[in-house]
């Protein structure tokens, strides 16, 4: 069976470096670019003008908006842990199941549970951050069934579902093979 690569695969971790113009053979032609169409002297100017502009680039981002993805990974963090993923594997069901765990998380004031307005601005904050200081390379849709979810669990809010008691101890994957705090076969003696 062949591998495929998933963006979670090592293999999808890239070095920062230069990205070439699509052509650089004669005007009108599509040709891909490589390399070795430009000069060293071209290329070093264009890495260079890579690397400041990534640097201008976090600068303009606003403080608030650094700190808020820095919270929101440091809660990826958290629940990679929790499930023993490397940090990197930031795929479709790793955010999902992300918006599952947030989603029994507390919120700012006693006795709430994580917004979904915040859940959504983490899953954001875990792509980008992902993208940005870990240099992986992320389909653009990598968070779209999440927040299929995410939107689904609020509609389900509108029609009367209530969200259980928010606690982080209980909550444990609709899928995960191990038992939900509270269910008959986490109680039950085991042998």
């Amino acid at each position: 069976m062949e591998h495929t690569k998933t963006s979670a695969d090592a293999s999808h971790v890239v070095t920062p470096s230069l990205v070439l113009p699509a052509s650089a053979g004669p005007a009108g032609t599509t040709e891909v670019t490589t390399a070795a169409a430009f000069s060293p002297d071209v290329l070093a100017k264009l890495a260079e003008l890579e690397k400041h502009s990534a640097q201008h680039e976090k600068d303009l981002q606003p403080r608030n908006t650094s700190d808020s993805y820095a919270a929101d990974w440091k809660q990826w963090e958290e629940f990679c842990a929790l499930l023993e993923l490397p940090v990197t594997a930031i795929t479709p069901g790793s955010l999902t199941a992300f918006v599952e765990w947030l989603w029994f998380q507390p919120g700012w004031k006693k006795g709430t549970c994580t917004v979904p307005s915040t859940i959504d601005r983490r899953l954001s904050g875990v792509v980008v951050t992902g993208r940005t200081d870990h240099h992986l390379v992320l389909d653009k849709t990598v968070a779209a069934r999440a927040r299929r979810v995410l939107k689904a669990k609020v509609g389900r809010g509108a029609a009367g579902d209530r969200r259980p008691r928010c606690s982080p101890s209980t909550w444990a994957p609709p899928w995960s093979p191990r038992p939900r705090a509270g269910s008959a076969s986490a109680t039950a003696p085991s042998g």
